[in-house]
């Protein structure tokens, strides 16, 4: 037996989906083409938090994680302890600084997973794209990279000092290095550069504030550099 279009249409529009996750009614999903909006047959998801990880390739257990930022590649919560997490998570900073393949971004990592794990609220942010999103926030646009990196507990700045910031982002890098600062809350950062090359690196677009910014991530924060050859390479 055949059921014609429109039998199919009304049957259709007639269902009641629900969220698998949460038990949310669904609603219908629409598109906008030439100004009009159209329903088409499928649901739209509810936006509960657990609806977010569909179709997404992440662990369960790695959520977390993934959540804060921390590249899947630095995720490694069965590896030795760090030592610092709970030391970071009452507000130590650190500068772990050193040549290229010595694992500064891998102890970055698993110390942020080491934090998440404790309930710590972490973001992981790559430096060059931060500086990225920094430079293009006039008129308001970029804002929000800046206020995840300010609304965490703890803060992870991987690779300082590859990128050529403009006077303006240095600035905005400012703002919240001193927020932060001002908060007591810590600043985890990896870099090629110790800090007197970091702050020479970025003077170029600021001397000042560069002088600054760096002079805030020296106080209460505790230097690890790490040596060897690179280990990509090996």
């Amino acid at each position: 037996m055949r059921v014609s279009t429109s039998t199919a249409r009304d049957v259709f529009a007639n269902l009641h989906w629900t969220c698998p996750h949460c038990g949310a009614e669904l609603k219908r999903a629409t598109v906008n083409l030439f100004g009009k909006d159209y329903v088409v047959p499928c649901y739209a998801s509810c936006g509960c938090e657990e609806s977010k990880w569909d179709g997404l390739d992440v662990p369960r257990g790695h959520r977390g994680y993934a959540k804060a930022g921390i590249p899947e590649r630095y995720i490694k919560p069965d590896d030795e302890p760090t030592g610092f997490a709970s030391d970071v998570a009452r507000g130590l900073s650190l500068y772990v600084h050193g040549p290229n393949g010595t694992a500064k971004s891998t102890l970055a990592g698993k110390l942020a997973t080491e934090l998440v794990d404790m309930g710590v609220s972490v973001r992981w942010e790559n430096s060059r794209h931060m500086m990225s999103e920094i430079q293009g926030m006039y008129g308001g646009r970029g804002s929000d990279v800046l206020e995840r990196a300010y609304a965490c507990r703890a803060l992870v700045l991987d690779d300082i000092g590859k990128e050529q910031p403009t006077a303006h982002a240095i600035s905005m890098l400012y703002e919240l290095v001193e927020q932060r600062y001002g908060a007591m809350k810590p600043i985890v950062v990896t870099s090629n550069f110790d800090r007197a090359e970091l702050a020479a690196r970025w003077s170029q677009a600021d001397a000042e504030t560069a002088e600054a910014i760096v002079s805030r991530l020296c106080d209460g924060c505790q230097v690890i550099e790490m040596g060897g050859p690179d280990r990509r390479l090996g």
